[in-house]
Parts: structure tokens; C-alpha cells; sequence
């Protein structure tokens, strides 16, 4: 099993914080989570952690 990054702690709590409803970009996620350039990092995370959370079409 995958350590958790400091990284993916910072995406999981933007996550965790959205209002029920709202859209979010992969790219507004990272920048919030302070990774400017992390909508990849947002993207796998979704893919391999939040497989039953609608992540695609935004967060």
C-alpha cells in the first residue's frame, strides 16, 4: 500500500471541504490544495482513491 503524501492530504481536505453541489475543476482543486500546477495530481487522485465519487466533469 501507497504511503499518503503531504500532496494528496491537501487535495483530500479541498475535497472533503466542497459544499454539497459544488464544481470544481481539477485545476481549482490543485491550486486551492496549493499545487498551481496539480490538476494531474487531482486527477489520479480521483481515479485511484475516489473511485465511487463522481470525479469526472469536475469534483
Amino acid at each position: 500500500m501507497a504511503e499518503i503524501t503531504e500532496n494528496t492530504k491537501k487535495i483530500l481536505e479541498v475535497i472533503l471541504n466542497l459544499k454539497e453541489g459544488q464544481v470544481m475543476s481539477y485545476r481549482d482543486v490543485g491550486a486551492l490544495a496549493g499545487l498551481p500546477n496539480g490538476a494531474r495530481q487531482v486527477l489520479e487522485f480521483c481515479i485511484r482513491c475516489l473511485k465511487n465519487m463522481n470525479c469526472h466533469g469536475g469534483v
